[in-house]
């Protein structure tokens, strides 16, 4: 049985295919994740996730053109790629730029596979922004400012 996830989290599940958004969105759910499933990305701008899971081949965006937008909004957010093609070179260049954070190859042999990627990058988001907020902080006074 699978145990409670450690880290709360909001997943955000993008892919083309209504039957995998539905299934992997129960999956999640139950799994302990606040999860959202869509087609569009639309969502995606108007909301805030910890993860995003996302085809790379899609009908309206493909996903190495949705993890550039991701990226631009919020450079800690994690992408998965969950895909056919998860060895294609534009998904390796992403993972190795350290832009993608896995990518399983579909068909999943087991739903738990997704979270075995989706919990390590949820730790390396937590230690992104634990350097960023470190970083801020150790930063000098503006000029000017109190403190």
């Amino acid at each position: 049985m699978l145990e409670a996830t450690p880290i709360a989290a909001r997943i955000f599940f993008v892919n083309d295919d209504a039957g995998l958004r539905h299934s992997v969105q129960e999956w999640l759910q139950w799994s302990g994740y606040t999860t959202t499933a869509a087609e569009a990305i639309a969502l995606a701008r108007q909301d805030d996730f910890e993860v995003v899971v996302t085809d790379l081949a899609m009908p309206h965006i493909d996903g190495l053109t949705l993890l550039k937008q991701l990226k631009e909004q919020d450079a800690t957010v994690q992408v998965i790629f969950l895909s056919g093609q998860a060895k294609s070179p534009g998904i390796v260049r992403a993972q190795r730029a350290g832009q993608a954070f896995d990518a399983p190859q579909k068909p999943l042999i087991t739903l738990a596979r997704l979270n075995a990627a989706i919990e390590p990058a949820l730790r390396h988001r937590q230690d992104l922004q634990a350097t960023v907020i470190g970083d801020s902080t150790d930063a000098a006074p503006v000029p000017g400012s109190a403190g």
